[in-house]
C-alpha cells in the first residue's frame, strides 16, 4: 500500500474575510464570473474566500499560478497535486499531498439538529444506524457527525458524489474507534482505503479518506 504525506490546512472565514480583496485577485476570470452570479452576498463572499484560500495554498506546491482542470461533476484537479476542500460554519479544511491519489476530506461543526434521528435513519446504513442508535444520548451528537464526515470523505475520495448510495457502504461510527475503518463497500475493496479521524479544533469533527496510508501534518503558515 502506498504511503502519502498529507498536509492539512485550517482556515477561518472570520479571519479570511479581512483578506478578501487579496484573495479575490487570485481567482480566474471564470471564477470571478461565477461569483458575480450568486444572488446572496454571503454565498458570494464565501465562494471567493474558499477559492482564494485554495489557490493560495496550492501555489506552495506548484510554485506557479494554479490552472484547474475540471473533471466529473466539475471537480477541480491540478496536475501533480491531490487535494480536497471542505467547510462548515467558520472553518475551512484543506487536505493536500504531492502526487496523484484519490482522497477526500470532510469537516462538520458539532451542533444540535432537531431531525437528527430521522437524518441518521435515512442516510446511514442499517448497520451504522443500529450502532449509532444504541449509544447513550450524551454521545450521539458527536457520533452522528463522526459517522457523517467519514461517509462524506469516502464519497469524495471515490469521486462518485451523490451518485453513490449512502447505504452501499459501512463506516465505523465512534470517534474513538482506533483505527476508524470502512467495513463494507459494495462494488469496491474497502481494504484499499484508510480513514483518519480529525478534530481540527474544539467543536468540530472531520475525516480524511485516502487510497493508501497517510502521514498527516498541519503546516504552520
Amino acid at each position: 500500500m502506498s504511503h502519502w504525506q498529507v498536509d492539512l490546512y485550517i482556515g477561518h472565514y472570520s479571519e479570511l474575510y479581512k483578506r478578501q480583496d487579496e484573495l479575490s485577485i487570485l481567482l480566474s476570470e471564470d471564477e470571478k464570473a461565477r461569483a458575480a452570479r450568486f444572488i446572496s452576498d454571503a454565498v458570494r463572499d464565501r465562494f471567493i474566500i474558499g477559492r482564494g484560500f485554495l489557490r493560495k495554498t496550492l501555489a506552495r506546491y506548484t510554485q506557479t499560478p494554479i490552472r484547474f482542470i475540471y473533471g466529473v461533476r466539475n471537480k477541480p484537479y491540478v496536475k501533480g497535486v491531490s487535494f480536497n476542500l471542505s467547510h462548515s460554519q467558520d472553518v475551512l479544511l484543506l487536505a493536500v499531498t504531492r502526487g496523484e491519489v484519490a482522497l477526500g476530506v470532510d469537516v462538520e461543526a458539532i451542533r444540535p439538529m432537531k431531525e437528527m434521528e430521522t437524518v441518521a435513519r435515512d442516510n446511514f446504513s442499517d448497520w451504522e444506524y443500529q450502532q449509532w442508535s444504541t449509544l447513550p444520548q450524551s454521545t450521539r451528537t458527536k457520533a452522528f457527525y463522526t459517522c457523517w464526515t467519514r461517509k462524506e470523505a469516502y464519497i469524495k475520495a471515490v469521486g462518485d458524489g451523490f451518485a453513490l448510495p449512502l447505504d452501499a457502504f459501512d463506516v465505523s461510527v465512534l470517534p474513538d474507534d482506533d483505527p476508524p475503518d470502512i467495513l463494507r463497500a459494495d462494488g469496491d475493496d474497502p481494504h484499499r482505503w484508510r480513514l483518519y479521524h480529525l478534530e481540527p479544533e474544539a467543536g468540530y469533527v472531520g475525516a480524511l479518506c485516502i487510497a493508501g496510508e497517510a502521514e498527516i501534518s498541519v503546516p504552520f503558515d
